[in-house]
């Protein structure tokens, strides 16, 4: 099993498994971290679609615009399907709050288990 790896001050991302691991390493996230990130992401992938989990546990906010710019085909090039993986109540209200203001045009998803959120993104990976 191959691990490539690349970060910035916002984000780390990995593939491993053919799946794209995104941790974000800041709490606040504004439009300028938000399109610092997937710009870092579509260099990183080459534009190629992967499934995302993202893990978020540091994050305690993201502002309007950077919720409508992750929603839109922009944000969302190179991305097959999203699990967003949560670790307490609060991330889970935000992450609920995020699906039903954006409404993603990608598969996306909350979790609480990791494993449960890579078997369900393995189903996104490209052939």
């Amino acid at each position: 099993m191959s691990i490539i790896k690349i970060e910035n001050d916002i984000i780390e991302y990995q593939i491993k498994d053919s799946v794209l691991y995104c941790q974000y390493k800041i709490k606040k996230i504004d439009l300028e971290a938000a399109k610092k990130a997937v710009s870092l992401r579509k260099d990183f992938t080459n534009n190629l679609p992967y499934p995302n989990l993202i893990r978020g546990f540091d994050v305690i906010s993201m502002d309007k615009q950077a919720r409508d710019f992750f929603s839109t085909d922009q944000g969302t090039v190179g991305v097959s399907a999203g699990a967003l993986l949560t670790n307490s109540v609060f991330q889970a209200t935000l992450a609920n709050f995020f699906l039903k203001v954006t409404n993603p045009k990608i598969p996306t998803k909350l979790f609480t288990d990791e494993s449960k959120a890579i078997l369900w993104l393995k189903q996104y990976i490209a052939k």
